[in-house]
């Protein structure tokens, strides 16, 4: 069997996760699941697949990358 790491931004992870909560902005007691009963959740596929997809930010627009880390066009 492979195995492989996959680094991820947390915030963009848990953002999508937060807002599939019922109670979103409201805190609840089942946002905040321990990591290894992560998968069995029923929010778990749509905060992987929305992380994957595109970095978003909580009110859903998508996120633009800091200037120092935005490729620049070179005029040379």
């Amino acid at each position: 069997m492979e195995r492989y790491v996959v680094h991820i931004d947390v915030g963009t992870f848990h953002a999508p996760w937060l807002e599939a909560s019922a109670a979103f902005p409201r805190p609840d007691s089942q946002d905040c699941v321990p990591h290894r009963t992560m998968p069995f959740d029923r929010k778990f596929a749509a905060a992987c697949r929305r992380s994957r997809s595109a970095r978003f930010s909580r009110d859903g627009h998508k996120r633009r990358a800091p200037r120092h880390l935005t490729p620049r066009a070179s005029g040379h």
